[in-house]
């Protein structure tokens, strides 16, 4: 009974080990993939390294040595632009978040203005607070009007 037991866990182990190799086989990189900063650059130094192994005239090997620095000048050129698209799409991503975050002001004529004019303002009503907190201690500017209109009412009572 254990002895079946332990091999059916040993199929299971064998099976699941030959899974993980298959899905990583797929994902492994070489370490110049992993590491491509400067891949380009040293793919141009290789394949120069390659171009001037053994007895390399000293004028073949300056000519090669000319067009590598050519090369490199290039790609870094090639990155620079990437590099200035880059920040220049940046900047113009942030420029459109913060257009986009911008409340945008509409005007619809003067019909608008005239009737904000005409509408009676109401005082908004705070929210958010624990009515059943004593505030009365706290300054409150609703609260002090209306007491200042009581004790206007009571000076023209008495």
């Amino acid at each position: 009974k254990f002895t079946q037991e332990r091999e059916k866990a040993k199929e299971d182990h064998e099976k699941a080990k030959e899974k993980i190799v298959k899905d990583n086989t797929g994902k492994l990189k070489k370490i110049n993939e992993k590491f491509g900063m400067a891949a380009a650059s040293d793919m141009v130094e290789d394949s120069f390294k390659k171009a001037t192994v053994g007895f390399v005239s000293q004028q073949k090997f300056r000519e090669q040595r000319q067009e590598l620095e050519k090369r490199e000048s290039i790609i870094e050129e090639i990155e620079k632009r990437k590099r200035l698209e880059e920040q220049e799409r940046n900047h113009k991503d942030k420029r459109q978040k913060k257009a986009a975050t911008r409340p945008t002001l509409l005007s619809f004529g003067d019909d608008e203005e005239e009737q904000e004019e005409e509408e009676e303002i109401v005082p908004k009503k705070k929210l958010g607070k624990d009515p059943r907190v004593d505030t009365s201690f706290l300054p409150d500017r609703e609260r002090e009007a209306a007491e200042s209109k009581e004790r206007e009412r009571l000076t023209l009572e008495w």
